[in-house]
């Protein structure tokens, strides 16, 4: 409206109080003239804080920042989770692996492995032991045998676990036992020509019942021994 031609002004019992008619304005807002000569109506500029900021903020008004939530510092391990875009990125940003989201009674695990665990009974579907030898033990279980794949001719030193195929006919020769073996471990000799020429069996190191060695001389002789930590020697079984 133009203040020519739209103001009236009126004072009530000599006060000073305006009225203009035909504007129609907020309670507070600021009545301003306007570049053409019209008065408008504009809602005032938001009061600006100044001053120390308190609470959850620091520093000072206009520009605090925020120094807590909810009465906690946040740590930086909190912090480096607020910019992650999803829960996977949090897991991510956690080192947690897909183990994380498996459900308790419904739980997958490829590779890695377990340590520092107590034995598992057998009952639930472990060995109940530690160590391969009271696993058999547990288990009832006998350690397979596996021949060798050349007959031996000549000097020989057996490995735990295998069978010694020899054919002695073209000469007497003497087979070794496994070198620092463990309790329960198991080797084995096979004549395999029909030959009666005898072989020496040692026990590089250890005594075979109460000898240091065995004689076999038998054709087709097939003999096992096994290593017993608590004598510190092998049995001919």
């Amino acid at each position: 409206m133009n203040i020519e031609n739209h103001l009236a002004s009126t004072l009530n019992g000599g006060g000073s109080t305006l009225r203009i008619s035909g504007l129609t304005a907020t309670d507070g807002y600021l009545l301003t003239v306007q570049a053409d000569g019209t008065l408008a109506t504009e809602a005032p500029a938001p009061a600006i804080p100044s001053g120390a900021a308190s609470g959850d903020l620091s520093g000072t008004y206009p520009g605090p920042t925020v120094a807590k939530v909810a009465g906690v510092t946040p740590t930086a391990a909190g912090l480096a989770l607020l910019d992650d875009a999803t829960a996977a990125d949090q897991r991510t940003t956690l080192g947690l692996g897909t183990i994380a989201t498996q459900a308790a009674n419904n739980v997958s695990i490829t590779g890695g492995s377990i340590t520092g665990i107590t034995d598992l009974a057998v009952a639930d579907g472990g060995t109940g032991a530690s160590t391969a030898a009271g696993a058999r033990t547990a288990l009832g279980a006998q350690r397979a045998l596996t021949p060798t794949a050349a007959v031996k001719t000549s000097a020989y030193t057996a490995v735990a676990g295998e069978i010694v195929c020899y054919d002695a006919s073209g000469g007497t020769f003497q087979i070794d036992a496994p070198a620092s073996p463990s309790d329960g471990d198991l080797f084995a000799i096979w004549e395999t020509a029909g030959s009666v020429t005898a072989v020496t069996v040692s026990g590089n190191g250890a005594n075979i019942n109460r000898a240091a060695s065995v004689s076999v001389s038998a054709a087709d002789a097939s003999v096992t021994f096994q290593y017993s930590s608590a004598r510190s020697r092998w049995m001919v079984m």
